[in-house]
């Protein structure tokens, strides 16, 4: 059999780990990778020493971003693109242009206004493209989704910490429950945010405090608060206003209301990305949103986001500066 061959654009932190993950896939993989930063290429030398098994089933190739140097790769099987939100349209027409490919995955935020998001599901149509909300491919949540079939009416409480990323994280949490119970999201409320953005470790973006909500059309619903007053990130389920459970993923534990647990693996990126390719490669298809679905769920979301950050935000401009 021939080795599989990817494509990984976008070496920072989030793509070193989907390169790791791809050591989890049954396949010998011939794997293209590029980006931008020169640093994050030489970086990248660092993670494959320190990081990649030896034998790997990976085999990395270091390439350019130039059309010339796209255009000269072979059919892909897979490309992810793991770069940040920002300027991503402009990235992902380059890619199209240059490269064919069976499957996509794009990392969330899918891009930083909402017209960008339109123009990338233009640009995209006719392809298999995914975006990597990867809770649906753990077996904790795979679980949960069991439990809740067919159920209306829950409610999805995340808290965490006052820095855990309200804005860059809330899109996981909206496809989380749209996922387990069907519903769709039509409103969010940003009164309970602070006023006040913070700038977050990569000096180009700003993330929020307090508390957002977000209502279901099937009456579920969605609240997400990030206060000093918590130390750990949990997960509450409510159903009908009742405690259904409480969920700990950094201790793969699921706490249900009549005292009973389960014990149910969470998985990093470096343990499912191999997985993620092995199944579109074994049946067309993934456990992750497409990302048509996807996006219509980030422009309700990234457009309340711009609404408060045009009122409150240190510099007004219409690129809502999260990822």
């Amino acid at each position: 059999m021939s080795a599989s061959k990817v494509l990984i654009v976008g070496c920072g932190n989030l793509g070193r780990w989907h390169i790791k993950g791809l050591e989890t896939s049954k396949h010998d993989i011939t794997l293209f990778v590029a980006d931008h930063s020169p640093m994050a290429m030489q970086n990248l030398a660092t993670f494959l020493e320190e990081h990649m098994r030896r034998p790997s089933n990976v085999h990395v190739v270091k390439i350019g971003l130039s059309d010339r140097d796209l255009s000269g790769l072979p059919k892909l099987d897979l490309v992810i693109v793991a770069t940040t939100a920002k300027d991503r349209v402009n990235l992902i027409a380059s890619l199209q242009r240059s490269i064919s490919a069976d499957y996509w995955l794009i990392e969330k935020l899918v891009e930083q206004t909402s017209e960008n998001m339109r123009r990338i599901v233009v640009i995209m149509q006719g392809q298999t493209v995914y975006v990597n909300h990867p809770r649906r491919v753990m077996p904790l949540h795979q679980k949960l989704f069991s439990d809740l079939a067919g159920i209306q009416n829950v409610k999805l409480i995340c808290r965490g910490p006052e820095t855990i990323g309200i804005a860059s994280n809330t899109s996981h949490f909206i496809d989380l429950l749209s996922w387990w119970c069907g519903g769709e999201p039509t409103y969010i409320k940003t009164d309970k945010l602070m006023q006040n953005w913070y700038q977050t470790k990569r000096a180009e973006f700003w993330d929020v405090s307090g508390t957002l909500e977000v209502e279901f059309d099937n009456a579920s619903a969605l609240k997400f608060t990030a206060s000093s007053d918590f130390d750990k990130f949990l997960l509450e389920v409510q159903i009908d206003d009742e405690l259904y459970c409480e969920v700990l993923e950094s201790e793969n534990l699921i706490k249900y209301s009549d005292r009973t647990c389960a014990t149910v693996s969470t998985l990093s990126q470096s343990e499912m990305t191999g997985l993620i390719l092995d199944k579109v490669i074994a049946e067309g298809q993934c456990e992750l949103p497409e990302l048509r679905h996807s996006v219509q769920h980030n422009i309700l979301l990234i457009e309340a986001l711009q609404e408060h950050w045009r009122r409150y935000g240190v510099v007004k401009h219409d690129i809502m500066p999260i990822t």
